[in-house]
């Protein structure tokens, strides 16, 4: 790793374009694999220590995006079929289930006694 001594870990690249908010930075990592998001970043992006970002692969870059749990449910259920109705009714059929196979069970037991 002699050859990097002299690159800055964090290093805004030259020609940057500012003026419509894409500045680019060139990040070195480390021996674990980490990287630190520069400040004007996490800034930007009102990232605080203990933040979780979400972190994908898109066209063979790694975009880094700030994480909001509530949108990532909403994303994860974007296309659910299910509806509070329909989950209401399913718990009542088996609950209806449950009690019939109860009922079949006592009524088996009361059968052999006999």
């Amino acid at each position: 790793m002699a050859h990097f001594k002299n690159i800055p870990k964090t290093k805004e690249i030259a020609g940057s374009d500012r003026a419509f908010g894409r500045s680019q930075y060139l990040l070195r990592i480390g021996p674990q694999g980490r990287i630190v998001i520069p400040a004007p970043i996490r800034k930007a992006l009102g990232l605080i220590p203990g933040a979780v970002v979400m972190g994908r692969i898109e066209d063979g870059k790694v975009v880094l995006s700030r994480s909001n749990p509530l949108e990532e449910l909403r994303a994860m259920f974007k296309n659910a079929t299910f509806s509070s109705k329909t989950l209401t009714a399913e718990r009542r059929r088996e609950e209806a289930r449950k009690e019939a196979a109860e009922f079949s069970h006592e009524d088996t037991k009361a059968r052999k006694k006999n």
